[in-house]
């Protein structure tokens, strides 16, 4: 069995949080118990964040993943920061960028254990 590879923690922006990663980045970190993978593509229907969900927490890498140049994946990035989460990335170009590059893609559905972040309300 292969040893996991290191975390590797993606760039950060401080002023906007939403610091891009590479989609050679993302693929380096598959399998880490500190990332999560955000996919907010959709059919063009109006999809709600959540962010009281249960699927990260502060201590998670989030990497939101759109359609490419669109306003969806940007604007959960900024939501997601301007509620308290400090560690949530957009992925350049887009799924469509990953496929381009041909990269994997699994239908697999992951399970973590729950998680439970804490929105902050912004001041």
């Amino acid at each position: 069995m292969a040893a996991k590879a290191r975390f590797a923690p993606p760039p950060f922006v401080p002023l906007t949080g939403n610091g891009g990663v590479s989609p050679a980045w993302l693929e380096a970190q598959r399998g880490s118990t500190r990332l999560r993978i955000l996919d907010v593509r959709h059919d063009g229907a109006l999809v709600p964040l959540d962010v009281r969900g249960s699927l990260f927490d502060a201590s998670h890498t989030v990497v939101v993943v759109g359609d490419g140049p669109g306003a969806a994946a940007n604007d959960a990035v900024r939501a997601l920061f301007r509620y308290g989460h400090r560690d949530v990335h957009l992925l350049e170009g887009g799924f469509s960028r990953w496929i381009g590059e041909g990269r994997g893609v699994s239908y697999e559905l992951v399970r973590h254990a729950p998680a439970s972040f804490t929105a902050r309300v912004p001041t």
